[in-house]
């Protein structure tokens, strides 16, 4: 399903996106040793799910998917555009995490949660921490604190919309008229947050609009429990939320699980609307399977947190990130173009 945004078929030359990499709870991912090129950059946004997140939660995702859209270009014929791709991620967690630290100090005042928080290392203090079971409850806080905090109407909800918002205005070149194509690739509670985000800027009375020159390409969710976030509404056809608009109508919208994540489910069967905008739900064996812990891992709903390390992730985003790069520089003619993307759609369905 797309909207009216303007998709770039051609393109003269434009400067890469200048990122605001000063901007608190963002992050710019780039490659500092080549200048971009002049041509319209294909942008990702990465936005993390619940618990405490810092810079450089993708674990290294974002120089894989680098590895992918470059080997595909030059699969094509074609030389790889050094600037061409820009990775972002969007830091949230701060705007959680600060009242639930607060409300920790509040309730458990002489029970910090790590020893790192002050407490002393006499046995004493070691043993009241471990009669409250300390570090569990504050995993609990953390974990369960983000989506209790985020509920529609509420500050934190809204100031977390502002945070992606200004992490997508950060994607920017001089030709509105040729919109630079945008990925995001959202896991856990940052996919719910990005359709949130995205069903509230179609509501007439919204204080914030979608960036101009910016039109959303792709949708990639990762381990997202978004299907039971459908619960906030009645199942029946009609009151159902509608899913995610795309504005490219080459874009896709690929939902990823691992069938051992219990927080993970699929999205096509929600309705025939969910069925008609996502591609695949896309089963996978989260993680890498040369590595001994994720081994054991991706048998236990601990696969919940593989997916940034999944090379299958990697490959899908920088697989059409470059077809799509290709199009927005109109690099390769459009008939021949449009047969690269039947067979990557063919080759998510074959999965």
């Amino acid at each position: 399903m797309t909207s009216s945004i303007p998709t770039p078929l051609h393109a003269t030359g434009n400067p890469a996106c200048r990122s605001r990499s000063t901007e608190p709870g963002l992050r710019v991912d780039a490659s500092p040793k080549h200048p971009p090129t002049a041509a319209i950059p294909h942008c990702i946004l990465l936005i993390h799910g619940i618990g405490v997140e810092r810079h450089g939660f993708n674990r290294g995702l974002g120089k894989r998917i680098r590895k992918t859209f470059a080997k595909t270009i030059r699969n094509l014929g074609q030389k790889h555009p050094y600037g061409g791709l820009q990775v972002r991620e969007v830091v949230w967690s701060g705007i959680t995490q600060h009242d639930q630290h607060h409300l920790w100090q509040r309730l458990f005042p002489d029970r910090p949660p790590t020893a790192d928080d002050g407490a002393s290392l006499r046995w004493g203090m070691w043993l009241r921490r471990l009669s409250y079971w300390a570090s569990f409850r504050k995993l609990i806080l953390s974990y369960i604190g983000d989506p209790i905090s985020y509920v529609p109407g509420w500050s934190k909800y809204q100031r977390i919309h502002d945070e992606v918002l200004t992490a997508i205005e950060g994607f920017q070149h001089p030709a509105p008229s040729e919109p630079i194509l945008l990925t995001i690739v959202a896991h856990s509670l940052g996919s719910v947050i990005a359709s949130d985000l995205l069903a509230g800027l179609r509501t007439p009375n919204t204080r914030r609009r979608w960036p101009a020159g910016v039109a959303l390409a792709n949708f990639i969710t990762v381990g997202s429990p978004l299907a039971l976030y459908v619960l906030r509404h009645e199942l029946r056809q009609a009151s159902a939320p509608t899913p995610v608009q795309l504005h490219d109508p080459h874009g896709v919208w690929i939902n990823v699980y691992d069938p051992q994540d219990i927080l993970a489910y699929p999205l096509k069967q929600l309705n025939r609307a969910y069925d008609e905008s996502i591609l695949a739900d896309l089963e996978i064996n989260a993680g890498q399977r040369w590595n001994p812990l994720h081994r054991l891992m991706q048998m236990t709903p601990l696969s919940h947190f593989l997916y940034w390390f999944d090379h299958t992730v990697a490959d899908l985003v920088g697989r059409k990130a470059a077809l799509d790069w290709l199009r927005s520089n109109n690099r390769i003619p459009f008939p021949e173009l449009s047969r690269h993307y039947e067979n990557y759609k063919a080759w998510i369905r074959a999965q």
